[in-house]
């Protein structure tokens, strides 16, 4: 069989394939209706009027030809191929417009919601108050939380303090209790030290917290005016704890030196911490946020994106080697980044920060035309009082 003749066997086999079309007519019926036209028109403009299969035929055979040309060949899996490809096709353009409409929802809601950011800035109104707490996680990390609660003006601080932390539930975001350590500070106003009592009631909570403790105390009076701690026992004596042996009175450390890292907790939540290690400068503390520093941490700076760090003159400014776009892509990673770079710098002492090469100029509560105050503390948590 040469070529011709199997193209011509595959159509063949095609016409096959077709629905059979049957005339339920009789042959008389059809012979009287044929002799009925015939004699309405003269001979000479006889015709003959083809069946239904036959249009069928030809309408196919006008389709098939082009087709069979177009593609080389013609299979019969290629219909069924077609029609699944168009399904898959159409398919793919619904997930598509879903995936558009859910990323339209989503900007829709963070244009709604009145900051992106994650870190505490300083009340908007004299009505609000900040505070934060250091808390240690099942993992032994210690993390700062903040939150803004209601403030009359003549509370003192750290009876807000204590209040708030009663309406404060930690454990619910993975993080231990904290109200035994808030409960055995009381405020030395003249000297502006922090005593800390430990008596056998709370004893066991200093001693299972001991290699945090310091730190947590840190995070929680840092923005306050607190000095140093003084840990004492029910006597005023000094205090013995673990490996500590006797707790010497300390400064509160303001500036740490710390890079800042995501960490994820057990509940799934997501914050900002300080690394475990001090920088030697706030330029190498920015290269090592695009690396991960340990099996708990995860960079705050993706691997792509390089900051340099200029420094002069007590001002530093990091300019972007490659345009960060605010409003493309995960926006709220975005701003998070941001907000570690400004954490960090505030732990190297500076008050202000220049950005360049980020784009829109004005963003969220940021205008990036002029230097940013650096944040009061990190991860703004929901409990904040209305």
């Amino acid at each position: 069989m040469n070529y011709d003749d199997k193209k011509e066997q595959e159509l063949i086999e095609l016409f096959d394939q077709l629905p059979k079309i049957e005339d339920e007519r009789s042959f008389d019926q059809l012979y009287r209706n044929v002799n009925q036209h015939l004699a309405k028109k003269p001979k000479k403009r006889r015709f003959i009027i083809p069946s239904l299969a036959t249009l069928a035929a030809l309408i196919l055979f006008m389709i098939a030809i082009p087709t069979y040309f177009q593609k080389g060949e013609f299979t019969r899996n290629s219909t069924p191929l077609m029609e699944e490809k168009s399904s898959m096709d159409m398919a793919e353009q619904k997930n598509e417009s879903s995936l558009l409409v859910k990323e339209s929802n989503e900007m829709v809601e963070q244009q709604k919601s009145p900051h992106m950011t994650t870190a505490a800035y300083e009340p908007d109104d004299a009505n609000h108050k900040l505070v934060t707490y250091g808390v240690s996680t099942e993992d032994a990390f210690v993390i700062p939380i903040s939150m803004y609660v209601a403030y009359d003006g003549k509370e003192d601080w750290l009876s807000v303090y204590k209040r708030a932390a009663q309406k404060l539930d930690v454990e619910r975001h993975g993080f231990k209790p904290i109200t035994p350590m808030l409960d055995a500070l009381e405020y030395e106003q003249e000297t502006k030290a922090m005593i800390v009592t430990v008596h056998p009631d709370n004893r066991s909570f200093f001693v299972n917290n001991v290699n945090q403790i310091v730190e947590m105390l840190d995070y929680t009076l840092r923005n306050e005016e607190v000095q140093m701690t003084k840990f004492r026992n029910e006597h005023g004596e000094p205090v013995e704890l673990g490996n500590f042996g006797v707790v010497q009175d300390r400064d509160i450390e303001q500036n740490l030196n710390k890079a800042h890292y995501l960490f994820t907790t057990k509940t799934g939540e997501i914050f900002i911490v300080a690394a475990t290690s001090d920088s030697p400068q706030f330029s190498k503390a920015i290269e090592d946020m695009r690396e991960t520093p340990n099996a708990f941490f995860q960079p705050l700076i993706p691997e792509d994106v390089h900051p340099v760090v200029t420094e002069e003159n007590g001002e530093a400014t990091v300019n972007f080697k490659e345009e960060i776009l605010l409003d493309e892509g995960d926006s709220i990673a975005k701003i998070r980044m941001v907000e570690g770079i400004l954490l960090t710098a505030k732990e190297f002492g500076y008050k202000q920060l220049q950005f360049e090469n980020i784009e829109p100029e004005h963003w969220d509560r940021f205008d990036f035309t002029k230097p940013i105050t650096v944040p009061v503390a990190a991860n703004l948590i929901e409990e904040s009082e209305k």
